[in-house]
């Protein structure tokens, strides 16, 4: 029985191929049946024909055509916007996508710019590159998140994300979604 290819558009040794190769190292069953490769961008060539299954960022419309194996499309991003293609659907691939999964990280990602900003770090962090210590108004003028009022326009799982860590700061959160009958856990 031959195994289905699974292919990564991932250089091998990138850190991030490590979470592929261990969910299918402890799982048995899927290592008697799945064959993990991971090629760059440049190299899925050498793979697409014999792929199931892709796991990427886009996929070309010619590489699409070279595919014939291939049945499901991962995509890593959140938006496909531009990577859905009438070539893609007439195909009918299973389509999956990352949606969801970047709450946390980018949420606390704004959370330190948030923070950044209103410690005034990035002048701070310029001062001592410099060998200096610059005392000025812009660097003296420190607020506090605690009380402000924060506008999220794009209410998903990042404004979700968000807004559970800008509460924590006390700060109050205004926020605007697409589609306001979609519901959120987060309650603003």
């Amino acid at each position: 029985m031959s195994k289905i290819v699974i292919l990564v558009t991932l250089e091998a040794n990138d850190p991030d191929a490590e979470p592929f190769r261990e969910a299918i190292a402890k799982d048995p069953l899927l290592n008697e049946k799945v064959e993990l490769r991971f090629a760059t961008a440049d190299a899925i060539d050498t793979h697409i024909a014999e792929a199931e299954i892709a796991w990427c960022g886009n996929l070309s419309a010619e590489r699409i055509e070279r595919a014939k194996k291939l049945r499901w499309i991962g995509f890593w991003s959140a938006g496909v916007d531009g990577k859905i293609t009438p070539q893609l659907l007439e195909r009918g691939f299973s389509i999956t996508t990352a949606s969801g999964v970047h709450g946390a990280n980018i949420g606390e990602h704004i959370m330190a710019w948030m923070l950044m900003f209103t410690r005034t770090m990035h002048f701070h962090l310029r001062s001592q590159i410099a060998g200096e210590w610059k005392r000025t108004w812009a660097t003296s003028s420190v607020t506090e998140l605690t009380g402000q009022t924060l506008g999220i326009v794009g209410y998903g799982r990042i404004g979700e994300g968000l807004t559970q860590r800008a509460k924590a700061f006390g700060m109050r959160v205004v926020a605007l979604k697409r589609n306001p009958q979609a519901q959120y856990n987060a309650s603003i």
